[in-house]
């Protein structure tokens, strides 16, 4: 793997790890599990993209992050009992998650075996 961490990459990812960081940290202290996920995510975006990886898998693996995400974080705030009953909104954001996961997946071996 060739790796150049110039001035900019190493800028990006420190922007990165304190956008997270602040916004972990606020929305921990508001009870705002959503900001706390928009920090997270967004970190997790702007390092991911000036680790070098391939640009080719930079949208499918967001995509199966995102997958994670959408079908773990209903069933968590389910059973923490920030939301009464499990709905068919939510039954929806976890099918739509595992779409997610098998869409990158399809994508990532139809890139190797390119």
């Amino acid at each position: 793997m060739n790796t150049h961490y110039n001035l900019k990459n190493i800028i990006f990812i420190i922007l990165g790890i304190i956008i997270g960081t602040v916004l972990f940290t606020l929305g921990n202290e508001d009870d705002s599990p959503g900001l706390s996920f928009i920090g997270i995510f967004l970190s997790f975006l702007i390092i991911l993209r000036q680790i070098l990886i391939q640009k080719k898998y930079y949208i499918p693996i967001v995509l199966i992050f995102l997958g994670f995400i959408l079908t773990i974080f209903p069933l968590v705030l389910f059973l923490d009992k920030e939301i009464s009953n499990y709905s068919i909104n939510m039954l929806l954001i976890n099918i739509l998650g595992i779409f997610f996961i098998i869409l990158s997946i399809k994508k990532i071996i139809k890139i190797k075996y390119k």
